[in-house]
């Protein structure tokens, strides 16, 4: 019990820190951003390339096994939204927005927590 709280105190905190970066944009938004993005995928031991790939389900899956699936999951899923708004082609990457809707919808149905941000989030997503 003692390790779980230990785990997702350091990943609300890597959490919080990414959002704050990507709060914080400097001079050059585009770049910083896609750099943290990337570092975030290289955390959760993803690829942008082959998450594009696939469907909730598939993303689901893989994290399914793991401890803290549903942090991870919500992570992802602010990450392809993040992804989607720097996207200098929205219709193209529209898949992007889908995708992430599907896994914050399935984080929310899923977790015991009430999450107000989630909940404003997938307000959004349903616009």
């Amino acid at each position: 019990m003692l390790k779980k709280d230990f785990l997702i105190r350091q990943l609300n905190e890597f959490t919080q820190a990414l959002f704050q970066l990507l709060l914080r944009r400097k001079e050059n938004p585009e770049k910083e951003s896609l750099q943290l993005i990337s570092e975030t995928y290289r955390f959760l031991n993803l690829t942008s390339n082959n998450l594009h790939q696939l469907s909730a389900s598939e993303i689901i899956s893989i994290f399914e096994k793991e401890e803290l699936y549903l942090e991870k999951l919500e992570l992802t899923g602010m990450l392809l939204l993040e992804e989607y708004s720097l996207s200098g082609n929205k219709e193209e990457d529209n898949c992007l927005f889908d995708l992430a809707g599907d896994i914050i919808s399935y984080v929310d149905k899923n977790s015991d927590t009430y999450s107000i941000e989630r909940k404003k989030i997938l307000a959004m997503l349903s616009k």
